[in-house]
C-alpha cells in the first residue's frame, strides 16, 4: 500500500514538472527596454499575412483578424501537414519584430497559451498602440519549414 501512495506522489510531482501550469492572464510581450526600442523604430500603416515559404505544413492565422486591433490581443493558429509527412510541433516558433531583429518569444506566449494538436491558442498579448509584425514558422517529419509573417496594427 504504502509504494502506491509512493508512486501517485511521483505521478504528481512528474505531471508538474512535464505540464506546467499555463498562466492564462493577460501578460506584456515586451519588456519595458524592448517597448523603448519598439518606439524608437519608424512605423508604417501595414497589415497583411504573407507566406514566406511554404514547403512544409501550411500555416492559418484565424485570429488575430482584422486592420486595426485593440490590446490585449488573442491568437489563434492551425497547422495542417502537408502530403505525406506530419507536423513536428516541437519546430514551432514564434518572433516578434523589433526594429531590425526579430526577437523569439515561443516560449513567453506558450507560457500563457496552449497547444492542442496543432493548434495554438495564446491570449491576453499586450502590445503597445502602433505596427507590429509576427513571424511564425513550423517544420514537418520530413524537415520541410514553412514560414509566414503577419503584420498588423494595435490601436488606443
Amino acid at each position: 500500500m504504502l509504494w502506491i501512495l509512493a508512486l501517485v506522489a511521483l505521478t504528481s510531482v512528474m505531471v508538474g514538472i512535464l505540464y506546467p501550469k499555463i498562466d492564462y492572464s493577460e501578460f506584456a510581450l515586451l519588456t519595458d527596454d524592448q517597448v523603448k526600442l519598439y518606439l524608437e523604430v519608424p512605423q508604417n500603416e501595414l497589415r497583411g499575412l504573407e507566406m514566406v515559404t511554404e514547403e512544409g505544413p501550411s500555416i492559418e492565422v484565424n485570429a488575430p483578424v482584422g486592420y486595426r486591433l485593440q490590446s490585449p490581443l488573442h491568437f489563434e493558429i492551425d497547422i495542417t501537414p502537408r502530403e505525406d509527412a506530419s507536423v513536428d510541433m516541437a519546430t514551432f516558433r514564434i518572433a516578434y519584430r523589433l526594429g531590425d531583429n526579430w526577437l523569439d518569444v515561443t516560449r513567453k506566449m506558450l507560457r500563457h497559451g496552449d497547444v492542442e494538436g496543432s493548434r495554438v491558442r495564446v491570449s491576453g498579448v499586450l502590445l503597445p498602440v502602433g505596427q507590429h509584425a509576427v513571424r511564425l514558422t513550423v517544420s514537418d517529419s520530413k524537415k520541410r519549414q514553412s514560414e509566414t509573417t503577419v503584420t498588423f496594427s494595435v490601436g488606443e
